[in-house]
């Protein structure tokens, strides 16, 4: 099957790999700057009300010399004689200083759509092409208008579309062999584990029919090479789809992109890791534009020869080729992997590409039941669904923004101090460990506002990169205004917050199913897996924003035989008794020390390990591996390093942190694991609120804010254990009320 006959492609998609000529610069990114395309969205809206004749996001669908586009017009207008098509533009360079390669750039896109259009109604006398242009920092509006007739419009970019189609052409020999390799393509294993093929196949069965799930499937059973499996083989079934493959976990990015390498090289299937800007950035003190960045400078026309190159080969197109194509061609690495997932059938990448109204791949998760959906380590997924609507500002960040500023930017001080200042003195007036108040604190929407266009005028219009210093203060701002302007405020509350942590001002989401519609309108068929989506009543009803969403649970591969599961109810951990069972606690680490076998050892939060290390004797702690705050990736792969190469290690680490979660110590890599409580949230106004939203929803509220989440929690730090059939080890449960949790454990 002929892919330009099967598939439809986006007009942006389009004049980028077709239109575009020179560099990256300010009105070229891809999906651009978080914080640029919202300030866009919000000019955009601006002038779309002050032309109230003219028909604003006009869908339009049609082929164009053999090439199938899909668009949508940011104003369209037509009547007997004319057809009046407007295109608006944002960007941070002062109109007067673009070239004429960047007016044609905004131009060609108003072109594609005239061809689109002109199709439909070519008895049209006049066409008339409108650019709006407006800087993000003044507003400034600048317009250009120009006629043309539709034979005008065929003559230049007929040769466009003619490239267009030979690069389909080189797609369409990978496509010709894409359903015979993917319906011919073996498991990855010999053989699968106990379960796991019926899980394979419900997996296949729910993605191929259109359907949406919940897979509780254990450790150890083998569920990213299934699901990844299962979304392959529904592939073969579906020519016009692409499979999405989402985990926040760089080792699971990483073992999905090493899955793919070895079931797909040497086959016509292509996967895309998508990583995100700041870790892949060649230049990260540079702006994004070609007068600033040797891998911006000419980015079009590398990116074509990179395309040409990597699509011609038989590799998977992991983090590491990205890279190796990127630096080869000299092209800006994320913007590659972007153009590259745009031809590629299967991404892996993070959940917030899908759901984050900020960070969305609008040109993935913008057509009707386009994507199968399999997400990896589903358990998180309520919470950072809720984060992704939520904007936490803490006096103690601001005041490390503010000294970071004095040290790299002293110039913008003068509009962080009155930020800093006004949180400050919301502080001195808490009276309580937290309040909801009913309004965003007076005149912190504007002091924020003054500082972006303070950062905009200091940088954007001397070409500047915008420090890394001033990310935090450029996200809270961007995403506090578009929370803000959403329809539905019920499911928010403004909650400030006090007491030993010190003041923290959130405006929170409770339920954010009622955003998540449209993207779910994208989604064909999903799958969200996790060893962990227990109990069942949380995720059912925290992940429910598709109509109908089944859960399905699996049993282990393993036998009880291989967990020695002991109980030690006489360590008492409720928060006021606990500071009296640490010396229970040392005397346990003792015991653990005197063995060669390698332990692991939970805690239920930063603050008691810290209190349990200050009382430990010092030849023992000199034996502990303590887990630090904030963490980078070497360090935690450090970290297990130890429990791969040495014998006898302890590892002290802390419940829902990155050690308790998908990490694989198989063999005597790890033989105990101890949990010290069962994983309770701390007490805060926004659990608080989660109580009490629930409560008014008809469910238990303690059980949805703290109970269940606690059970997550010690679940998760339980799978650490026993990995693999050959596997045998001791999981100790620290506190009586581990009773209630140990019916959970598979």
């Amino acid at each position: 099957m002929s892919l330009t006959k099967s598939l439809k492609y986006a007009v942006t998609d389009f004049v980028r790999l077709a239109c575009y000529d020179g560099g990256l610069g300010v009105l070229s990114t891809y999906y651009g700057e978080t914080n640029a395309l919202q300030e866009g969205r919000r000019l955009h809206s601006e002038v779309q009300a002050l032309h109230p004749y003219f028909t604003p996001e006009k869908h339009i669908d049609c082929e164009v010399f053999g090439v199938a586009l899909r668009g949508r017009a940011d104003l369209y207008y037509e009547s007997d004689e004319t057809l009046h098509l407007i295109e608006i533009k944002t960007g941070l360079a002062d109109f007067f200083e673009l070239d004429a390669e960047d007016i044609e750039r905004m131009f060609a896109q108003l072109k594609v759509y005239a061809l689109m259009s002109g199709q439909m109604c070519a008895q049209k006398k006049k066409i008339v092409l409108e650019l709006i242009y407006i800087h993000q920092v003044s507003s400034k509006q600048r317009t250009v208008r120009k006629e043309f007739t539709l034979a005008e419009i065929e003559k230049e970019m007929r040769p466009r579309f003619e490239y267009f189609k030979k690069w389909l052409a080189q797609l369409d020999a990978l496509r010709e062999r894409e359903k015979t390799d993917l319906e011919l393509l073996p498991f990855l294993y010999p053989e699968f584990r106990t379960n796991q093929r019926d899980m394979t196949v419900y997996a296949y069965q729910v993605l191929k029919g259109s359907g949406h799930s919940l897979v509780d499937a254990p450790t150890g059973i083998g569920k990213t090479a299934s699901m990844l499996f299962a979304g392959l083989k529904t592939l073969a079934q579906h020519d016009d789809k692409k499979l999405y493959y989402a985990t926040s976990k760089s080792s699971v990015k990483n073992q999905v992109s090493s899955f793919a390498t070895k079931s797909l090289d040497q086959t016509s299937i292509r996967t895309c890791e998508l990583t995100s800007k700041q870790k892949v950035c060649f230049n990260t003190d540079k702006r994004c534009d070609s007068r600033d960045c040797q891998f911006a400078k000419n980015y079009f026309a590398k990116a074509r020869a990179a395309l040409a190159e990597g699509f011609a080969s038989e590799q998977q197109f992991d983090r590491a080729r990205i890279d190796e194509l990127a630096r080869k061609h000299e092209a800006c690495p994320f913007e590659l992997s972007l153009d590259i997932s745009r031809y590629s059938r299967v991404m892996v990448g993070d959940l917030n590409y899908v759901f984050d109204p900020l960070v969305r791949l609008q040109r993935h998760f913008n057509e009707e039941d386009e994507m199968l959906l399999v997400v990896d380590e589903a358990h998180n997924a309520p919470s950072r669904l809720r984060d992704m609507y939520s904007v936490s500002i803490s006096l103690a960040g601001l005041r490390k923004l503010e000294d970071d500023v004095e040290a790299e930017a002293p110039q913008a001080l003068e509009v962080v101090k009155p930020i800093v200042k006004l949180f400050a003195a919301r502080a001195k007036k808490m009276t309580e460990d937290s309040q909801v108040t009913e309004s965003v604190p007076r005149g912190l929407m504007a002091k924020l506002d003054k500082a972006n266009a303070f950062l905009r005028t200091e940088y954007g219009e001397k070409e500047m990169a915008i420090p890394d210093v001033f990310a935090p203060l450029q996200n809270w701002y961007y995403r506090l205004q578009f929370l803000i302007e959403l329809p539905d405020q019920s499911v928010f509350r403004i909650i400030e917050e006090g007491g030993e942590r010190g003041y923290v001002f959130n405006y929170f989401c409770l339920d954010p199913r009622v955003f998540l519609r449209d993207v779910a309108n994208t989604i064909m068929s999903s799958v969200w897996f996790s060893a962990t989506l227990r109990p069942s009543r949380l995720f059912s009803t925290e992940l429910q924003i598709f109509d109908k969403m089944h859960y399905k649970s699996f049993g282990s591969p393993f036998v009880p035989e291989q967990t020695d599961v002991k109980l030690r109810a006489d360590i008492d951990l409720r928060y006021k008794n606990r500071e009296q069972s640490i010396p229970k606690i040392i005397k346990l680490i003792e015991e653990l020390g005197q063995s060669t076998e390698n332990s692991m050892i939970f805690f239920s939060s930063y603050g008691f390990m810290k209190a349990v290390m200050a009382e430990i004797p010092p030849e023992l702690y000199e034996r502990l591996h303590v887990q630090g705050k904030g963490i980078d990736e070497k360090s935690q792969e450090l970290f297990l390093e130890r429990f791969r190469t040495q014998t006898g290690v302890i590892g002290c680490c802390v419940l829902g942190s990155y050690f308790s979660e998908g990490v694989d110590l198989v063999g005597d890599s790890l033989k105990n694991v101890v949990v010290l409580g069962v994983g309770i949230p701390a007490p805060s106004g926004t659990q608080n609120a989660l109580q009490e939203y629930w409560n008014d929803q008809g469910e238990n509220g303690f059980d949805f804010a703290y109970r269940f989440p606690g059970i997550v929690r010690v679940l998760q730090a339980s799978g650490r254990l026993i990995r693999s059939e050959s596997d045998t080890g001791q999981l100790i449960l620290c506190d009586s009320r581990m009773y209630d949790i140990m019916s959970y454990l598979h």
